[in-house]
């Protein structure tokens, strides 16, 4: 053998040093390859069993497997979870795993159309996607967008009328993105009860908004629960996530959904990176506590500032007294944390001026503005601008996302530097 043959391979050294580091860095450091050999007859029964890690894309790395045991944990209630690279592709994967079960449950197509049923406000990307369906050829389905009204009388008489046989789905997000509305999710669950199990429309809930405030979407008759955890889950503005949770009832009566959900997410190349799903797994979920609640608190004195300043029309956060319901039909869906309830650090509100011109003046004033939330710093967009410009703009209009509309993510700095740059932001646009 040759002394260059017998020398250590440079390259396999330095990635070894890596890996080894990171191990004495981190306890529970990441997992190493995309794919582990099948070595004997025992682990190809256990490939054919599903058991066996075998490639990454087929959904069961060991640190995407951390990352779902903590989220079935988080959400009491459920069967399975899968953790996508983005928000978007785990709404994406719901919605095709509920039309494609339709079409494989089916075993003569009726004359009619499957429904979806989507409450209004939702994410710009979604309500996007979701028009998208409406066009798709290969799937017949008519998607149905719905507003949900304050009154609770309303919206159940909303929900009898709307939601019948052929609706297969029903997609909410429980604080409505950008303008923090409320689609009482304990009312869509009792609407969609009246259905046998095996032929209940699946309800959708997107939780990105109120993550880490203890909403048990499965508690209140979700059959899904999506949420972008880029946001609040990593919590580090550094890298994108998203997840899909199914409850055990629909696991047990729609076992098609996740069937299509996981055929969908293995040959589209849907599952997230393995070191994204480690870094959350493994590190983020354990301070999620903490930040939620600096967020909150930090995020109740800016809308308490907000609430009394001249140049501001008007300030919606659910820690607001007057929030729509609050407190009594918010306060029921979330959980207490050490013993005090939380309502998260996103505050929307409307500038005192119709002039976009002043708008993107105070934004710049504040420092500019940009597309996420969630993450340490403050995070301040124009939705009509930026999250929701796919919209049609008489929808955002209809809806409240008027140019004067401004979403802000309260970070973890302290509340007074917030504060102070909003108000340096407001006093250099707008005339007291």
């Amino acid at each position: 053998m040759s002394e260059q043959s017998s020398s250590v391979n440079p390259a396999r050294a330095a990635i070894t040093a890596v890996e080894n580091t990171c191990r004495e860095l981190y306890s529970d450091p990441p997992y190493f390859h995309v794919g582990d050999v099948i070595r004997n007859r025992k682990d190809l029964a256990a490939l054919n069993r599903g058991q066996f890690y075998a490639y990454a894309r087929f959904r069961n790395h060991p640190d995407h497997v951390r990352l779902e045991r903590w989220l079935a944990d988080y959400y009491a209630g459920s069967q399975a979870f899968r953790i996508y690279p983005s928000g978007m592709a785990a709404i994406a994967a719901s919605l095709y795993g509920a039309i494609r079960q339709y079409y494989v449950s089916c075993p003569l197509l009726t004359s009619t159309s499957p429904e979806i049923i989507a409450f209004l406000p939702l994410y710009g990307s979604t309500y996007e996607l979701l028009c998208e369906i409406n066009e798709w050829r290969e799937y017949d389905v008519n998607v149905f967008f719905l507003e949900a009204p304050e009154s609770v009388d309303e919206f159940e008489q909303l929900l009898k009328e709307e939601i019948n046989g052929d609706t297969i789905a029903v997609i909410s997000e429980f604080f409505a993105n950008p303008t923090l509305g409320f689609a009482d999710p304990q009312k869509i669950g009792q609407a969609l009860s009246k259905f046998p199990p095996e032929n209940k429309p699946l309800f959708i809930i997107d939780d990105t908004f109120s993550f880490g405030l203890r909403f048990k979407p499965f508690r209140w008759g979700a059959d899904a629960v999506v949420s972008s955890g880029t946001k609040y889950l990593s919590g580090e503005s550094a890298w994108t996530l998203g997840y899909l949770g199914i409850s055990q009832e629909c696991a047990k009566h729609h076992t098609a959904f996740l069937h299509e959900v996981d055929q969908w997410t293995m040959l589209r190349g849907g599952p997230a990176a393995p070191f994204e799903s480690w870094a959350a797994g493994a590190l983020c979920v354990q301070t999620v506590d903490q930040r939620i609640k600096t967020h909150s608190r930090n995020a109740m004195r800016v809308a308490k500032f907000l609430d009394t300043h001249p140049s501001v029309a008007r300030v919606i956060y659910p820690g607001l007294p007057d929030y729509q319901g609050y407190p009594r039909r918010i306060l029921k869906y979330l959980g207490p944390i050490d013993g005090e309830f939380f309502f998260g650090g996103m505050v929307s509100f409307y500038l005192k001026t119709d002039d976009p011109e002043k708008v993107l003046d105070f934004l710049f004033a504040f420092g500019g503005f940009r597309a996420s939330l969630g993450g340490p710093e403050d995070m301040i967009e124009s939705p009509a601008l930026l999250s929701h410009r796919g919209m049609d703009k008489e929808d955002r209009i209809r809806l409240g996302i008027t140019p004067n509309l401004i979403r802000l993510s309260v970070g973890l700095g302290p509340a007074e530097e917030t504060i102070n740059r909003l108000d340096h932001a407001l006093s250099v646009v707008i005339s007291y």
